[in-house]
């Protein structure tokens, strides 16, 4: 139960969201793991597995726009979604290259434009008009 922060019929989740309490609950659990399967490697005894795991790109398609969906204009000189893909291209991408997934020194700079408006920027509120989706033709 949410608000009295008690399981239903069970004790098991009091305190769902205490560190102390679920700390318990681990070691409980690990406890029963190691009693019902014996010839099993335990946890502590085998080595961390590697960490290579990706927020921004797996949990990219619940908070990105549709690239190609949307107004498009081009980002100009002069105008703050030009500077900030311009600065993604000439600075960003080698001092930060995790904020630019898929894109590299050699992408161009509607291809930034066009990453910053799929990441919701509010400097760059329409898509680039020049990058089409594969098999499109004419202007967008």
């Amino acid at each position: 139960d949410p608000f009295t922060d008690k399981g239903t019929r069970t004790t098991f989740w009091n305190g769902i969201n205490s560190t102390e309490a679920n700390e318990k609950r681990i070691e409980a659990l690990r406890k029963l793991f190691a009693t019902k399967f014996k010839n099993q490697t335990l946890d502590e005894d085998m080595p961390s597995p590697p960490c290579d795991f990706n927020f921004g790109v797996f949990y990219k398609e619940f908070w990105w726009k549709a690239p190609f969906e949307g107004e498009c204009a081009d980002a100009v000189v002069g105008d703050d979604c030009y500077d900030m893909a311009k600065w993604g291209k000439t600075e960003g991408i080698y001092s930060h290259p995790e904020y630019y997934p898929g894109l590299s020194e050699s992408s161009t700079l509607q291809e930034f434009q066009q990453l910053l408006y799929m990441q919701r920027k509010e400097a760059c509120p329409h898509r680039p008009c020049g990058i089409k989706m594969e098999g499109e033709a004419g202007d967008a």
